[in-house]
């Protein structure tokens, strides 16, 4: 039984950094709060940055909306090409369209639920099942730069 409790932590654990590993293409954006890296999955902000890193992608740590900060991964190629899509959208908002100022708004500012802007941040989040989206949609499934092992 302890086994199998102790499985399920590990699950829970992976599932929670699957949001900075699965980064790439499909889902250019993603963070976890520092506490949830180091206190609940017990790994080091050192060491999922390096993990980002090697593959390629961006990170920052951003102390703000989160108490602990939170760690920021993203991949700048997809994230330049979301935002460059949607610039009409960024520019009748007023949000910035560029990667880092465009992250750092999404830690300080919650867009208003059922617009285009929040499905916009919620799609460079991957985060297709979101109930405050305009429009829901499926989850693309290939993405090449996972960092999943």
């Amino acid at each position: 039984m302890a086994l199998q409790n102790r499985q399920l932590e590990e699950s829970a654990k992976m599932t929670l950094l699957n949001d900075l590993r699965k980064v790439g293409p499909s889902k250019p954006l993603g963070y976890l709060p520092i506490s949830t890296i180091t206190e609940l999955c017990g790994v080091t902000v050192e060491d999922m940055i390096q993990e980002a890193e090697q593959k390629g992608l961006s990170t920052r740590i951003i102390y703000g909306n989160v108490y602990s900060g939170a760690l920021y991964v993203w991949d700048e190629t997809a994230l330049n090409s979301h935002l460059a899509k949607h610039s009409n959208i960024l520019g009748e908002a007023g949000w910035p369209m560029e990667t880092v100022p465009f992250i750092e708004m999404t830690d300080r500012v919650t867009a208003p639920s059922k617009t285009p802007l929040f499905d916009l941040i919620a799609d460079a989040y991957g985060d297709s099942r979101n109930p405050g989206r305009l429009t829901l949609h499926k989850n693309p499934t290939s993405d090449a730069k996972a960092l999943v092992p």
